[in-house]
């Protein structure tokens, strides 16, 4: 029995021993729940409850007493994924793409999984266009660099032969990234230079993929660290890892690497104990 009160039978035995094995196909359930090809027309996303009665008849014409009868209420139908998120942004990072968007309301909502595709096709309705990319960290005396502007609405460029919006993506396509109930997340492990369209789609929380969202397009871009716009701007203080630059005198730095200061201050604290150590008597107690 569904949540509307119907009933549909979906198994029956005739060899009635003593102790009986039901085996329940899901393809059964989900036909009693009027979804034969695995596809919930219901307007919800969330579970269905189902309630499967075991009933033994000994005949046709007889009832069933309630001691032949039994029910189980711990079965519940979730044929359907999340509805996407909506207003699709892309931004662009180093070998990653920043994929913002705004959630949707259903409560069964689990996480995200990004779906990336590099083979860009024509699309009709055209994606949102993509963010652009991050600014570089400062560096000398100057400030940081800007990230690019956002892109506009999308155009005609920006569509996929496999990520289809509307449409449950495909089991064989591996996402690109995922996220948790948040707003935004990355796309990792894409190549610098190589512009990809994108799209999300949500999942519940036994991993069912709702349908594809609207499509977002970006690329990818080798973002400059603070240490290498330091060196392009003929910064020459540091000596790679771990080390550290202070000032000595107006407008000069020296690179100290970082084991010579712990050694130099360990070198200082156990001169100082000696120190101590060596008062005489009369000095130390008064």
């Amino acid at each position: 029995r569904d949540s509307d009160g119907g009933c549909t039978q979906i198994e029956a035995r005739s060899d009635l021993d003593t102790t009986l094995t039901f085996r329940v196909p899901v393809e059964k359930i989900a036909s009693a729940l009027r979804a034969p090809d695995c596809e919930d027309p219901g307007p919800s996303t969330s579970a269905r409850p189902v309630s499967i009665y075991f009933l033994r008849q000994e005949s046709f014409q007889d009832d069933v007493t309630e001691s032949d009868s039994a029910v189980w209420t711990d079965t519940r139908m979730d044929l359907l994924g999340p509805r996407p998120p909506s207003d699709v942004k892309v931004g662009s990072g180093d070998t990653r793409l920043i994929v913002e968007y705004s959630l949707s309301s259903d409560d069964d909502t689990f996480g995200h999984y990004f779906y990336c595709d590099s083979n860009i096709v024509s699309s009709p309705g055209g994606g949102a266009g993509g963010g652009g990319g991050a600014g570089g960290g400062a560096g000398g005396g100057g400030g940081a660099g800007d990230g690019g502007d956002d892109g506009g609405d999308g155009d005609s460029s920006c569509g996929s032969s496999v990520l289809v919006p509307g449409e449950i993506p495909d089991a064989s396509l591996a996402p690109c990234g995922r996220a948790g109930r948040a707003s935004a997340g990355e796309a990792s492990g894409l190549e610098n230079g190589i512009p990809y369209v994108v799209g999300v789609a949500a999942y519940d929380n036994i991993g069912n993929p709702g349908v594809m969202s609207e499509l977002a397009c970006g690329m990818p871009v080798d973002v400059d660290s603070f240490f290498e716009l330091y060196r392009e701007a003929g910064g020459q203080a540091g000596g790679g890892f771990c080390s550290v630059a202070g000032p000595v005198g107006a407008g000069r730095w020296l690179s100290v690497p970082l084991g010579a200061m712990v050694a130099g201050a360990a070198l200082g604290m156990w001169r100082r104990t000696r120190r101590r150590r060596a008062r005489p008597s009369t000095q130390e107690h008064g």
